[in-house]
Protein backbone atom coordinates (compact mmCIF):
# COMPACT_ATOMS: atom_id res chain seq x y z
CA UNK A 1 0.00 0.00 0.00
CA UNK A 2 1.33 3.30 -0.75
CA UNK A 3 2.17 5.74 2.44
CA UNK A 4 -0.28 8.71 3.03
CA UNK A 5 0.78 12.30 2.74
CA UNK A 6 -1.32 15.01 3.91
CA UNK A 7 -0.95 17.79 0.37
CA UNK A 8 -4.37 19.65 0.84
CA UNK A 9 -7.79 18.74 1.90
CA UNK A 10 -9.42 17.80 -0.89
CA UNK A 11 -10.05 14.88 -1.21
CA UNK A 12 -8.64 12.99 -3.79
CA UNK A 13 -5.37 14.69 -3.24
CA UNK A 14 -4.38 13.52 0.34
CA UNK A 15 -4.85 10.32 0.42
CA UNK A 16 -3.08 8.48 -2.62
CA UNK A 17 -5.30 4.92 -3.98
CA UNK A 18 -4.61 2.03 -1.23
CA UNK A 19 -5.38 -1.00 -3.58
CA UNK A 20 -2.83 -3.27 -1.58
CA UNK A 21 -2.16 -6.54 -3.74
CA UNK A 22 0.42 -8.41 -1.29
CA UNK A 23 -0.93 -11.52 -0.62
CA UNK A 24 0.42 -12.80 -4.64
CA UNK A 25 -1.52 -15.69 -6.17
CA UNK A 26 -0.16 -19.13 -8.22
CA UNK A 27 -0.47 -19.51 -11.50
CA UNK A 28 1.24 -23.32 -11.79
CA UNK A 29 3.50 -23.69 -9.35
CA UNK A 30 4.98 -20.21 -9.99
CA UNK A 31 3.92 -17.26 -7.40
CA UNK A 32 2.61 -13.31 -8.87
CA UNK A 33 2.70 -9.76 -7.52
CA UNK A 34 0.52 -7.47 -9.31
CA UNK A 35 2.45 -4.22 -9.14
CA UNK A 36 1.30 -1.01 -7.91
CA UNK A 37 -1.58 1.22 -10.00
CA UNK A 38 -0.56 4.76 -10.53
CA UNK A 39 -3.12 7.47 -10.18
CA UNK A 40 -4.16 8.92 -13.38
CA UNK A 41 -3.52 12.09 -14.02
CA UNK A 42 -5.29 13.23 -17.09
CA UNK A 43 -8.77 12.15 -15.54
CA UNK A 44 -11.29 15.04 -15.89
CA UNK A 45 -11.74 16.79 -12.22
CA UNK A 46 -14.24 15.46 -9.63
CA UNK A 47 -17.49 16.78 -9.06
CA UNK A 48 -18.02 16.40 -5.44
CA UNK A 49 -21.03 17.50 -3.45
CA UNK A 50 -20.13 20.05 -0.70
CA UNK A 51 -21.76 17.93 1.80
CA UNK A 52 -19.47 15.35 1.16
CA UNK A 53 -16.44 17.59 0.75
CA UNK A 54 -16.79 18.42 4.06
CA UNK A 55 -17.45 14.80 5.78
CA UNK A 56 -14.09 13.73 3.73
CA UNK A 57 -11.97 16.22 4.49
CA UNK A 58 -12.38 15.97 8.34
CA UNK A 59 -11.98 12.08 7.98
CA UNK A 60 -9.09 12.79 6.11
CA UNK A 61 -7.24 14.37 8.54
CA UNK A 62 -7.70 11.52 11.20
CA UNK A 63 -6.37 8.86 8.88
CA UNK A 64 -3.42 11.38 7.95
CA UNK A 65 -2.74 12.30 11.72
CA UNK A 66 0.73 10.97 12.54
CA UNK A 67 -1.19 8.43 15.30
CA UNK A 68 -4.52 7.69 14.18
CA UNK A 69 -7.22 7.86 16.44
CA UNK A 70 -9.32 4.14 15.80
CA UNK A 71 -11.99 4.67 17.41
CA UNK A 72 -12.75 8.14 15.82
CA UNK A 73 -12.53 7.30 12.31
CA UNK A 74 -14.26 4.27 12.06
CA UNK A 75 -17.10 6.91 14.31
CA UNK A 76 -16.85 8.75 10.75
CA UNK A 77 -17.35 6.47 8.69
CA UNK A 78 -21.39 6.53 8.65
CA UNK A 79 -21.61 10.07 8.43
CA UNK A 80 -19.03 10.09 5.72
CA UNK A 81 -21.59 7.22 3.76
CA UNK A 82 -24.37 9.35 4.67
CA UNK A 83 -23.02 12.17 3.04
CA UNK A 84 -22.75 10.56 -0.24
CA UNK A 85 -24.18 12.09 -3.26
CA UNK A 86 -22.77 11.78 -6.56
CA UNK A 87 -21.04 9.11 -8.35
CA UNK A 88 -17.41 10.97 -7.43
CA UNK A 89 -18.16 11.17 -4.13
CA UNK A 90 -19.18 7.14 -3.72
CA UNK A 91 -15.26 7.04 -5.71
CA UNK A 92 -13.54 8.69 -2.91
CA UNK A 93 -15.48 7.43 0.02
CA UNK A 94 -14.50 4.12 -1.45
CA UNK A 95 -11.12 4.88 -1.75
CA UNK A 96 -10.83 6.24 1.48
CA UNK A 97 -12.76 3.04 3.22
CA UNK A 98 -9.70 1.03 1.36
CA UNK A 99 -7.35 3.02 3.13
CA UNK A 100 -8.58 2.82 6.44
CA UNK A 101 -9.44 -1.20 5.94
CA UNK A 102 -5.48 -1.65 5.02
CA UNK A 103 -4.40 0.88 7.89
CA UNK A 104 -6.41 -1.50 10.79
CA UNK A 105 -6.19 -4.98 8.33
CA UNK A 106 -10.28 -4.84 8.30
CA UNK A 107 -10.45 -6.99 5.37
CA UNK A 108 -14.68 -6.33 4.89
CA UNK A 109 -14.05 -2.68 5.35
CA UNK A 110 -11.81 -2.62 2.20
CA UNK A 111 -13.92 -4.58 0.38
CA UNK A 112 -16.33 -2.07 1.19
CA UNK A 113 -14.16 0.34 -0.29
CA UNK A 114 -13.30 -1.07 -3.64
CA UNK A 115 -17.17 -1.99 -3.96
CA UNK A 116 -18.19 1.73 -3.56
CA UNK A 117 -14.98 2.62 -6.04
CA UNK A 118 -16.32 -0.09 -8.66
CA UNK A 119 -19.95 0.76 -8.25
CA UNK A 120 -19.39 4.43 -8.56
CA UNK A 121 -18.80 4.08 -12.46
CA UNK A 122 -15.68 6.48 -12.22
CA UNK A 123 -13.18 3.93 -12.20
CA UNK A 124 -14.22 1.50 -15.05
CA UNK A 125 -10.65 1.44 -16.26
CA UNK A 126 -9.13 0.31 -13.12
CA UNK A 127 -12.07 -2.45 -12.35
CA UNK A 128 -10.20 -5.55 -12.97
CA UNK A 129 -7.37 -3.97 -10.35
CA UNK A 130 -10.13 -3.61 -8.29
CA UNK A 131 -11.43 -6.94 -8.58
CA UNK A 132 -8.02 -8.68 -8.31
CA UNK A 133 -7.54 -7.02 -4.75
CA UNK A 134 -10.87 -8.11 -4.19
CA UNK A 135 -10.05 -11.87 -5.16
CA UNK A 136 -7.10 -11.59 -2.88
CA UNK A 137 -8.51 -9.80 0.09
CA UNK A 138 -11.28 -13.14 -0.06
CA UNK A 139 -8.32 -15.49 -0.45
CA UNK A 140 -6.54 -14.25 2.61
CA UNK A 141 -9.82 -15.40 4.85
CA UNK A 142 -10.41 -18.66 2.31
CA UNK A 143 -13.58 -17.42 1.10
CA UNK A 144 -13.41 -19.25 -2.51
CA UNK A 145 -16.93 -18.79 -3.72
CA UNK A 146 -16.00 -14.67 -3.96
CA UNK A 147 -12.28 -15.28 -4.71
CA UNK A 148 -13.74 -16.93 -7.73
CA UNK A 149 -16.02 -14.53 -8.61
CA UNK A 150 -13.62 -11.55 -8.02
CA UNK A 151 -11.37 -13.71 -10.79
CA UNK A 152 -13.98 -13.87 -13.56
CA UNK A 153 -15.08 -9.71 -12.98
CA UNK A 154 -10.85 -9.16 -13.33
CA UNK A 155 -10.75 -11.82 -16.12
CA UNK A 156 -13.88 -9.72 -17.59
CA UNK A 157 -12.89 -6.76 -17.43
CA UNK A 158 -9.75 -7.36 -19.58
CA UNK A 159 -7.28 -6.82 -16.88
CA UNK A 160 -4.01 -8.22 -17.32
CA UNK A 161 -0.30 -7.46 -15.49
CA UNK A 162 3.16 -8.09 -15.68
CA UNK A 163 4.23 -10.12 -12.65
CA UNK A 164 6.80 -10.72 -10.89
CA UNK A 165 7.83 -14.83 -10.53
CA UNK A 166 9.44 -16.43 -7.16
CA UNK A 167 12.55 -16.40 -8.70
CA UNK A 168 12.53 -12.57 -9.66
CA UNK A 169 11.74 -12.86 -13.56
CA UNK A 170 8.79 -10.85 -14.97
CA UNK A 171 6.14 -12.52 -17.17
CA UNK A 172 2.44 -11.32 -18.32
CA UNK A 173 -0.18 -12.81 -16.51
CA UNK A 174 -2.99 -12.14 -19.14
CA UNK A 175 -6.81 -12.02 -18.27
CA UNK A 176 -6.99 -15.54 -19.63
CA UNK A 177 -4.73 -16.65 -16.77
CA UNK A 178 -6.95 -14.98 -14.24
CA UNK A 179 -9.64 -17.38 -15.48
CA UNK A 180 -7.66 -20.13 -15.30
CA UNK A 181 -7.34 -19.13 -11.58
CA UNK A 182 -10.76 -19.08 -10.84
CA UNK A 183 -11.68 -22.71 -12.06
CA UNK A 184 -8.61 -23.45 -9.80
CA UNK A 185 -10.11 -21.99 -6.84
CA UNK A 186 -12.41 -25.24 -7.34
CA UNK A 187 -8.82 -27.35 -6.82
CA UNK A 188 -7.87 -24.95 -3.55
CA UNK A 189 -11.50 -27.11 -1.93
CA UNK A 190 -10.77 -30.36 -3.60
CA UNK A 191 -13.99 -29.93 -5.82
CA UNK A 192 -11.70 -30.88 -8.89
CA UNK A 193 -14.80 -32.12 -11.04
CA UNK A 194 -16.14 -28.79 -10.67
CA UNK A 195 -13.22 -26.79 -11.24
CA UNK A 196 -12.42 -28.93 -14.49
CA UNK A 197 -15.85 -28.55 -15.23
CA UNK A 198 -16.12 -24.72 -14.85
CA UNK A 199 -12.80 -24.46 -17.17
CA UNK A 200 -13.91 -26.73 -20.15
CA UNK A 201 -17.16 -24.57 -20.46
CA UNK A 202 -14.75 -21.55 -20.65
CA UNK A 203 -12.34 -23.05 -22.96
CA UNK A 204 -14.97 -24.34 -25.21
CA UNK A 205 -16.80 -20.76 -24.89
CA UNK A 206 -13.49 -19.76 -26.29
CA UNK A 207 -13.12 -21.87 -29.11
CA UNK A 208 -16.68 -21.38 -30.19
CA UNK A 209 -16.04 -17.20 -30.58
CA UNK A 210 -12.70 -18.25 -32.72
CA UNK A 211 -10.77 -17.02 -29.67
CA UNK A 212 -7.37 -18.54 -29.33
CA UNK A 213 -6.63 -21.15 -25.99
CA UNK A 214 -3.76 -21.17 -25.07
CA UNK A 215 -1.83 -24.59 -24.56
CA UNK A 216 -0.73 -23.78 -21.29
CA UNK A 217 -4.91 -23.81 -19.78
CA UNK A 218 -5.77 -27.22 -21.71
CA UNK A 219 -2.75 -28.85 -19.88
CA UNK A 220 -3.38 -27.73 -16.72
CA UNK A 221 -6.92 -29.07 -16.86
CA UNK A 222 -5.62 -32.66 -18.65
CA UNK A 223 -3.15 -32.77 -15.81
CA UNK A 224 -4.99 -31.76 -12.79
CA UNK A 225 -7.72 -34.76 -14.33
CA UNK A 226 -5.10 -37.15 -14.62
CA UNK A 227 -3.31 -37.02 -11.50
CA UNK A 228 -6.89 -36.93 -9.57
CA UNK A 229 -7.90 -40.12 -11.50
CA UNK A 230 -11.24 -38.99 -13.20
CA UNK A 231 -11.04 -40.32 -16.01
CA UNK A 232 -14.15 -39.10 -18.31
CA UNK A 233 -12.79 -35.39 -17.85
CA UNK A 234 -9.13 -36.69 -18.57
CA UNK A 235 -10.18 -37.54 -21.70
CA UNK A 236 -12.34 -34.30 -22.89
CA UNK A 237 -8.90 -32.69 -21.98
CA UNK A 238 -7.01 -34.93 -24.23
CA UNK A 239 -9.30 -34.25 -26.83
CA UNK A 240 -9.31 -30.77 -26.58
CA UNK A 241 -5.04 -30.93 -26.35
CA UNK A 242 -5.62 -33.14 -29.95
CA UNK A 243 -8.12 -30.92 -31.62
CA UNK A 244 -5.82 -27.42 -30.82
CA UNK A 245 -2.38 -28.83 -30.02
CA UNK A 246 -2.00 -32.05 -31.63
CA UNK A 247 1.42 -33.65 -31.66
CA UNK A 248 2.77 -37.33 -31.04
CA UNK A 249 2.80 -37.11 -27.90
CA UNK A 250 -0.37 -35.28 -27.14
CA UNK A 251 -1.77 -38.57 -28.59
CA UNK A 252 0.45 -40.72 -26.78
CA UNK A 253 -0.94 -39.06 -23.72
CA UNK A 254 -4.48 -39.63 -24.89
CA UNK A 255 -3.96 -43.09 -25.81
CA UNK A 256 -2.99 -43.67 -22.51
CA UNK A 257 -5.88 -41.77 -20.64
CA UNK A 258 -8.03 -44.70 -22.75
CA UNK A 259 -6.25 -47.78 -21.53
CA UNK A 260 -5.66 -46.54 -18.30
CA UNK A 261 -9.38 -45.37 -17.13
CA UNK A 262 -11.73 -47.68 -19.74
CA UNK A 263 -11.93 -50.96 -19.64
CA UNK A 264 -12.39 -52.57 -22.94
CA UNK A 265 -12.41 -56.11 -24.55
CA UNK A 266 -9.30 -57.05 -27.10
CA UNK A 267 -11.33 -55.78 -30.08
CA UNK A 268 -11.89 -52.32 -28.70
CA UNK A 269 -7.73 -52.34 -27.46
CA UNK A 270 -7.48 -53.50 -31.09
CA UNK A 271 -8.70 -50.54 -32.70
CA UNK A 272 -6.96 -47.90 -30.42
CA UNK A 273 -3.43 -49.21 -30.56
CA UNK A 274 -4.08 -49.07 -34.57
CA UNK A 275 -4.49 -45.59 -33.70
CA UNK A 276 -1.71 -45.34 -31.93
CA UNK A 277 0.55 -46.71 -35.05
CA UNK A 278 -0.82 -44.19 -37.49
CA UNK A 279 0.02 -41.43 -34.92
CA UNK A 280 3.45 -42.06 -34.65
CA UNK A 281 2.97 -43.41 -30.87
CA UNK A 282 4.48 -46.58 -31.57
CA UNK A 283 7.50 -44.66 -33.65
CA UNK A 284 11.06 -45.42 -32.54
CA UNK A 285 11.39 -41.11 -33.21
CA UNK A 286 10.18 -41.08 -29.77
CA UNK A 287 13.04 -42.29 -28.18
CA UNK A 288 15.24 -40.10 -30.56
CA UNK A 289 14.35 -36.70 -28.41
CA UNK A 290 17.45 -35.66 -27.15
CA UNK A 291 15.96 -33.03 -25.15
CA UNK A 292 14.24 -34.94 -22.90
CA UNK A 293 15.59 -36.43 -19.43
CA UNK A 294 16.76 -39.76 -19.67
CA UNK A 295 14.41 -41.05 -17.10
CA UNK A 296 11.45 -39.26 -19.16
CA UNK A 297 12.65 -41.01 -22.25
CA UNK A 298 12.55 -44.58 -19.67
CA UNK A 299 8.83 -44.02 -19.24
CA UNK A 300 8.32 -43.19 -22.71
CA UNK A 301 10.06 -46.47 -23.62
CA UNK A 302 8.14 -48.59 -20.79
CA UNK A 303 4.85 -46.99 -22.35
CA UNK A 304 5.33 -48.50 -26.09
CA UNK A 305 6.34 -51.36 -24.65
CA UNK A 306 2.96 -52.47 -23.37
CA UNK A 307 1.15 -50.45 -25.86
CA UNK A 308 3.09 -52.83 -29.02
CA UNK A 309 2.10 -55.69 -26.26
CA UNK A 310 -1.27 -54.95 -26.22
CA UNK A 311 -1.65 -54.73 -30.07
CA UNK A 312 0.26 -57.69 -30.30
CA UNK A 313 -2.20 -59.78 -27.89
CA UNK A 314 -5.63 -58.19 -29.29
CA UNK A 315 -4.47 -58.98 -32.73
CA UNK A 316 -4.07 -62.20 -32.27
CA UNK A 317 -1.18 -63.67 -34.50
CA UNK A 318 -4.19 -66.86 -35.04
CA UNK A 319 -6.27 -64.19 -36.53
CA UNK A 320 -4.69 -61.75 -37.51
CA UNK A 321 -1.11 -63.14 -38.35
CA UNK A 322 0.00 -60.31 -41.14
CA UNK A 323 -0.60 -57.65 -39.00
CA UNK A 324 0.99 -59.27 -35.86
CA UNK A 325 4.40 -59.75 -37.72
CA UNK A 326 4.46 -56.04 -38.91
CA UNK A 327 3.76 -54.63 -35.89
CA UNK A 328 6.44 -56.52 -33.93
CA UNK A 329 8.70 -56.10 -36.72
CA UNK A 330 8.28 -52.33 -36.26
CA UNK A 331 8.67 -52.63 -32.39
CA UNK A 332 11.88 -54.05 -33.00
CA UNK A 333 13.38 -51.99 -35.66
CA UNK A 334 12.37 -49.08 -33.22
CA UNK A 335 14.29 -50.14 -30.52
CA UNK A 336 11.74 -51.05 -28.32
CA UNK A 337 10.78 -54.17 -28.51
CA UNK A 338 13.80 -57.26 -28.30
CA UNK A 339 13.85 -60.03 -30.32
CA UNK A 340 16.29 -62.21 -27.65
CA UNK A 341 12.73 -61.78 -26.15
CA UNK A 342 11.51 -65.23 -26.00
CA UNK A 343 8.06 -64.53 -25.79
CA UNK A 344 8.90 -61.83 -28.73
CA UNK A 345 10.79 -64.23 -30.59
CA UNK A 346 8.28 -67.32 -30.39
CA UNK A 347 5.19 -64.86 -31.48
CA UNK A 348 6.78 -63.16 -34.33
CA UNK A 349 7.76 -67.06 -35.37
CA UNK A 350 4.18 -68.10 -35.23
CA UNK A 351 2.95 -65.27 -37.12
CA UNK A 352 5.52 -65.55 -40.10
CA UNK A 353 4.80 -68.99 -40.31
CA UNK A 354 0.79 -68.25 -40.63
CA UNK A 355 0.79 -65.71 -43.32
CA UNK A 356 1.77 -67.74 -46.27
CA UNK A 357 -1.89 -69.86 -45.42
CA UNK A 358 -3.55 -66.94 -44.57
CA UNK A 359 -3.27 -64.77 -47.49
CA UNK A 360 -3.48 -67.81 -49.66
CA UNK A 361 -7.44 -67.94 -48.51
CA UNK A 362 -7.94 -64.83 -49.06
CA UNK A 363 -9.15 -64.95 -52.66
CA UNK A 364 -11.70 -67.88 -51.37
CA UNK A 365 -12.77 -65.24 -48.53
CA UNK A 366 -13.24 -62.65 -50.66
CA UNK A 367 -15.47 -64.29 -53.29
CA UNK A 368 -17.52 -66.08 -50.42
CA UNK A 369 -18.11 -62.98 -49.00
CA UNK A 370 -19.16 -61.44 -51.72
CA UNK A 371 -22.11 -64.53 -52.53
CA UNK A 372 -22.83 -64.47 -48.38
CA UNK A 373 -25.45 -63.99 -46.25
CA UNK A 374 -23.76 -64.73 -43.65
CA UNK A 375 -22.59 -61.23 -41.68
CA UNK A 376 -19.80 -63.68 -39.61
CA UNK A 377 -18.02 -64.45 -43.04
CA UNK A 378 -18.33 -60.72 -44.75
CA UNK A 379 -16.89 -59.56 -41.11
CA UNK A 380 -14.20 -61.54 -41.50
CA UNK A 381 -13.55 -61.06 -44.97
CA UNK A 382 -13.36 -56.80 -44.05
CA UNK A 383 -11.11 -57.74 -41.18
CA UNK A 384 -8.53 -59.46 -43.31
CA UNK A 385 -8.05 -57.22 -45.79
CA UNK A 386 -7.60 -54.21 -43.05
CA UNK A 387 -4.70 -56.47 -41.62
CA UNK A 388 -3.36 -56.63 -44.77
CA UNK A 389 -3.60 -53.04 -45.71
CA UNK A 390 -6.15 -53.32 -48.53
CA UNK A 391 -8.17 -50.74 -47.70
CA UNK A 392 -10.83 -50.83 -50.56
CA UNK A 393 -11.53 -54.39 -50.07
CA UNK A 394 -12.15 -53.86 -46.33
CA UNK A 395 -14.22 -50.75 -46.73
CA UNK A 396 -16.21 -52.61 -49.22
CA UNK A 397 -16.90 -55.93 -46.62
CA UNK A 398 -17.33 -53.72 -44.01
CA UNK A 399 -20.24 -51.28 -45.95
CA UNK A 400 -21.94 -54.86 -46.81
CA UNK A 401 -21.97 -55.83 -42.95
CA UNK A 402 -23.65 -53.12 -41.69
CA UNK A 403 -26.41 -53.90 -43.93
CA UNK A 404 -27.59 -56.99 -42.50
CA UNK A 405 -28.91 -58.82 -39.54
CA UNK A 406 -26.79 -59.52 -36.24
CA UNK A 407 -23.79 -57.08 -37.11
CA UNK A 408 -22.06 -55.62 -34.05
CA UNK A 409 -22.73 -51.92 -35.71
CA UNK A 410 -20.08 -49.93 -33.49
CA UNK A 411 -17.62 -52.34 -33.87
CA UNK A 412 -17.88 -52.38 -37.87
CA UNK A 413 -18.38 -48.41 -38.00
CA UNK A 414 -15.29 -48.49 -36.37
CA UNK A 415 -13.16 -50.73 -39.18
CA UNK A 416 -15.11 -48.96 -41.77
CA UNK A 417 -13.98 -45.82 -40.53
CA UNK A 418 -10.16 -47.49 -40.74
CA UNK A 419 -11.00 -48.07 -43.97
CA UNK A 420 -11.58 -45.08 -45.33
CA UNK A 421 -9.22 -43.08 -43.51
CA UNK A 422 -6.21 -45.49 -44.46
CA UNK A 423 -7.39 -44.61 -48.20
CA UNK A 424 -7.77 -40.95 -47.47
CA UNK A 425 -11.11 -40.68 -47.70
CA UNK A 426 -11.35 -38.41 -43.83
CA UNK A 427 -14.46 -36.63 -44.49
CA UNK A 428 -16.20 -39.68 -44.73
CA UNK A 429 -14.23 -41.58 -42.25
CA UNK A 430 -15.22 -38.81 -39.98
CA UNK A 431 -18.54 -38.84 -40.59
CA UNK A 432 -17.87 -42.68 -39.91
CA UNK A 433 -16.59 -42.36 -36.54
CA UNK A 434 -19.33 -39.63 -35.35
CA UNK A 435 -22.15 -42.20 -35.71
CA UNK A 436 -20.73 -44.49 -33.22
CA UNK A 437 -22.38 -44.57 -29.98
CA UNK A 438 -22.00 -46.78 -26.76
CA UNK A 439 -18.49 -48.12 -25.21
CA UNK A 440 -16.75 -47.42 -28.29
CA UNK A 441 -17.82 -43.71 -28.53
CA UNK A 442 -14.45 -42.55 -26.81
CA UNK A 443 -12.35 -44.24 -29.22
CA UNK A 444 -13.92 -43.23 -32.58
CA UNK A 445 -13.78 -39.58 -30.94
CA UNK A 446 -9.87 -40.10 -30.96
CA UNK A 447 -10.16 -41.52 -34.58
CA UNK A 448 -12.40 -38.97 -35.44
CA UNK A 449 -10.28 -35.86 -34.18
CA UNK A 450 -7.53 -38.12 -36.08
CA UNK A 451 -9.47 -37.87 -39.45
CA UNK A 452 -10.38 -33.63 -39.08
CA UNK A 453 -6.56 -33.29 -38.17
CA UNK A 454 -6.27 -34.78 -41.53
CA UNK A 455 -8.44 -32.72 -43.07
CA UNK A 456 -7.15 -29.55 -41.72
CA UNK A 457 -3.58 -30.78 -42.63
CA UNK A 458 -2.59 -30.32 -38.75
CA UNK A 459 0.99 -31.34 -37.97
CA UNK A 460 0.98 -33.83 -35.29
CA UNK A 461 -2.35 -35.55 -36.83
Amino acid sequence: MRSITRTSARPGTSIALAVALLCGTAIGAAAFESPAHAQDEKKAKPKLSKGFQKSYAGLAELVNAEAPDEAAIRAGIPGLLQSVDTPDDRNFAGNLLLTVGSKFSDPALRLQGIDLMIESGQDNDRVGLLSYAKYQIHMEQNNYDAARASLIAAHDAGYSFEGRLADGTTSLVTSGDLRLMAAETYFEEDRYAEGLADLKSWLESRAAAGQPIEERWIRRGFATAFNNQLGPQAADYAQMFLTHYPSTNVWADAVTVQTGFFDYDSQEVLDLMRLARRTGVLSGSRLADTSMAPDRLDLIKGSMIRFYLDYVEAADYRRLPGEVKNVLEEGIAAGVLSSGDVTIADTLSAARGRISADRADLPSLERDARRSSSVNTVMAAGDAFLSYGEAAKAEEFFAKALTMPGVDTPRIQMRLGIAQADQGKFAEAKTTFDAITGKRAQIASLWSIYAQNKIAGNAGA
